[in-house]
């Protein structure tokens, strides 16, 4: 089971928090990418309301199935 993380690459905030979950993330269940990278236009596809504010932490649980679930900003984080 692989998750997704879109993150804010130009957020301070957002790059320190990828910095450490790849930090702690000894099992590789973790895929990053920008949210203004090609990926994020393809996995984000309807769902346009998250890419209004860019400086935010998107998780989509188990990215690569038929039906993932997407958090935003603290629920993300969390």
């Amino acid at each position: 089971m692989i998750h997704l993380i879109f993150y804010d690459d130009e957020c301070p905030f957002c790059q320190r928090c990828v910095v450490y979950i790849k930090k702690i993330d000894k099992g590789a269940i973790f895929d990053y990418a920008s949210l203004t990278s090609l990926t994020a236009n393809k996995v984000l596809v309807g769902k346009k309301g998250f890419l209004k504010r860019l400086n935010t932490l998107i998780l989509v649980e188990n990215y690569q199935e038929a039906h993932p679930r997407f958090w935003i900003r603290s629920k993300g984080v969390f």
